[in-house]
């Protein structure tokens, strides 16, 4: 029924509106990386403006993610109760008002832990589920990979276009002066989808009403059923072990290739770390991470759509045995990489991670 009353009847007119909308979740979601690329993009700054230690920072970064479990979990929760659009707004408000305070309150290593706790729950918690909620009630699921590949280049895209946005304006503004830059900006990102988008596609209104939709369906079964399908799958703990250390990895990534790059370009001089020069040419050399890793996304994506189910499995090896490589030359070398080398190293890992 879905098949026939919603793809095979879907129009140019309504796929051209399609990707207007996806385009502008795309640019929606960048907000949420204005206001957590800017903290990563003047790390150094802020270290040695705040009287941070590497360690308190790593416990800040940390103190983001783990709230961003419970983000992702209410994240859920809101948006099959109130949709995935009203679930980011809400989102989109946490995280600019968190971006701002944390420029306000009194510099103090808990009111930054906190605060930047808080701006994890909205940004790196509930953001990604609200726009995956949103946008697969719009997406026909005959074209789900080719569709969510677009979908799934905001965060790479922006990344990069915080990165380089932001790094303009290292030399001429405190780090404060760039969160505030990052909070405007992440409002004007938001306007498109809230003025323009709206929960569902026009043409798949009431496309259920008198028919069981898959997840009525599913629904059926009680709760502790569906729990115990879920986890009685060993095929879940293996994705979960693999899909966790990926994550892992890309956190790492995103959060220090900005420090790595000042380290590789200053080769340890603390004056030249603590530098608005250094900071403003790792932030531009640190998004060719995220924008390398577009190019995969884009293939994984195509692929996914193309190949057989049973082989699709075995892009994965094709993709993460060059990226272990990637970090072994990064780490045993790193004392011997000029900063070109080091620049194509993390390139070249986010082409093979991200994907």
């Amino acid at each position: 029924f879905f098949e026939q009353n919603f793809i095979m009847e879907l129009q140019p007119k309504q796929r051209a509106h399609l990707i207007v909308v996806l385009i502008f979740v795309v640019i929606a979601y960048f907000a949420k990386y204005f206001c957590i690329s800017d903290l990563y993009a003047v790390t150094n700054l802020y270290e040695s403006h705040e009287h941070i230690s590497p360690a308190k920072m790593s416990q800040i970064f940390a103190g983001s993610y783990v709230l961003s479990v419970l983000g992702k979990l209410s994240a859920g929760v809101m948006s099959d109760s109130i949709g995935g659009k009203l679930s980011f707004m809400i989102s989109a408000v946490g995280f600019v008002a968190s971006t701002l305070l944390f420029t306000v309150v009194e510099s103090s290593y808990i009111n930054f832990l906190f605060l930047w706790s808080i701006n994890g729950y909205f940004a790196l918690g509930m953001a990604w589920v609200c726009v995956v909620a949103l946008s697969t009630n719009w997406i026909p699921p005959e074209v789900v990979g080719r569709y969510m590949a677009i979908v799934s280049l905001a965060p790479q895209l922006g990344d990069v276009l915080a990165r380089t946005v932001l790094s303009f304006f290292v030399t001429s503004y405190s780090w404060r002066g760039v969160f505030h830059i990052a909070a405007a900006c992440a409002v004007l990102c938001v306007l498109p989808l809230l003025l323009f988008v709206k929960e569902q596609p026009p043409w798949a209104e009431g496309l259920y009403d008198h028919h069981d939709s898959p997840t009525q369906k599913t629904a059926k079964l009680t709760w502790g059923q569906r729990v115990w399908r879920l986890v009685s799958n060993p095929v879940l703990w293996l994705v979960c072990t693999l899909s966790g250390a990926l994550y892992s990895v890309r956190a790492i990534f995103l959060l220090y290739v900005a420090s790595f790059l000042v380290n590789v370009y200053c080769h340890g001089d603390e004056k030249c770390k603590a530098s608005t020069e250094a900071t403003e040419i790792s932030a531009r050399a640190s998004a060719l991470f995220t924008t390398f890793g577009c190019v995969s996304v884009l293939i994984v994506g195509y692929l996914k759509d193309v190949l057989p189910k049973r082989y699709r499995g075995a892009m994965l090896a094709c993709f993460v045995g060059p990226l272990a490589l990637m970090m072994a030359i990064g780490w045993l070398h790193f004392h011997s990489l000029t900063y070109g080398q080091a620049t194509a190293l993390s390139a070249a890992g986010g082409f093979f991670l991200f994907g």
